[in-house]
């Protein structure tokens, strides 16, 4: 084997050893939160497995797929050999999974506050909680992509922007739930999937939009808090252009409040959901 070969071979098992490193801090990062509801006496694998509880299926998959858009988004290899590279990944992985526990409890007190969650997911099947906590999983990954994923940006640094995000996502949350005439959280924990959906694009919007306004270098933190900031602004103001928009132009005849609370129609919740991420994916590229 010439030395063109050898090398080709010697990248190949660098990129499989990342790989599969990658693959064990998602295991590591299942492992920690199956540990955090084994501590409230429920465990996942048996709920899911021998239960079939689609609910806790779906709030982990959710938290999974943060996390991997976290993982992979955040990984800062300052490194030049084998050895360390792998230790920086490792780093990387353990603090994004720690993070994305924080932001579990973080979305537990504060954007699905009043309904205890485990409860909820574990005992009474709630898939329009499910959904809506796997949308704050989703988006915290996003906002933790555009944090971490910068060479140069501290790692404290990154830290408080991710905080900034979270209370972002709870803000923005919670500006939802002021407009709607009906009681959000209620309906979801009722089981109202129409009523989870629009609550999960926002959270995914906002993380989205954080991303975009944090991601790169800090220069200077009142630039950038002024971006996320003015980001933001037009994202509140997205949120309420976008619920008229939906009915008028996206569902016109209907009355999105009616179709969601009264006949729980989750295609009109999927669709107003669907509208913020939208808007979120228009704020970031144009101002981004």
């Amino acid at each position: 084997m010439g030395t063109d070969g050898v090398g080709a071979l010697m990248g190949a098992l660098r990129v499989g050893s990342f790989l599969v490193e990658g693959w064990v801090l998602v295991v590591l990062g299942k492992l920690a939160r199956d540990a955090v509801a084994l501590a409230r006496g429920y465990r996942v694998n048996e709920i899911i497995g021998l239960k079939d509880n689609a609910a806790a299926a779906i709030d982990l998959c959710g938290f999974l797929g943060g996390l991997v858009l976290g993982l992979l988004g955040s990984v800062v290899v300052a490194s030049d050999d084998w050895l360390s590279q792998a230790s920086d990944i490792a780093v990387s992985g353990l603090v994004v999974i720690a993070t994305m526990l924080a932001a579990d409890f973080v979305a537990d007190l504060a954007v699905f506050r009043r309904i205890d969650d485990h409860v909820e997911l574990f005992e009474r099947r709630n898939i329009a909680l499910a959904l809506g906590r796997a949308g704050a999983s989703l988006g915290t990954g996003f906002v933790i992509r555009g944090a971490l994923g910068h060479v140069d940006t501290p790692l404290v640094v990154g830290l408080a922007w991710v905080a900034v995000g979270q209370v972002a996502m709870v803000l923005m949350a919670l500006v939802y739930q002021w407009l709607t005439p009906y009681d959000d959280l209620e309906q979801i924990r009722s089981g109202n999937v129409a009523a989870a959906l629009p609550i999960a694009g926002i959270l995914v919007a906002v993380g989205l939009t954080v991303e975009a306004a944090v991601y790169g270098a800090t220069t200077s933190w009142l630039d950038d808090l002024r971006a996320v900031a003015v980001y933001l602004v037009l994202s509140a103001v997205l949120v309420w252009v976008l619920r008229w928009v939906t009915n008028r132009f996206l569902l016109p005849g209907t009355r999105l409040a009616d179709e969601i609370e009264r006949d729980r129609n989750a295609g009109a919740g999927l669709i107003e959901g669907t509208s913020f991420v939208i808007g979120a994916l228009l704020v970031s590229y144009f101002l981004s």
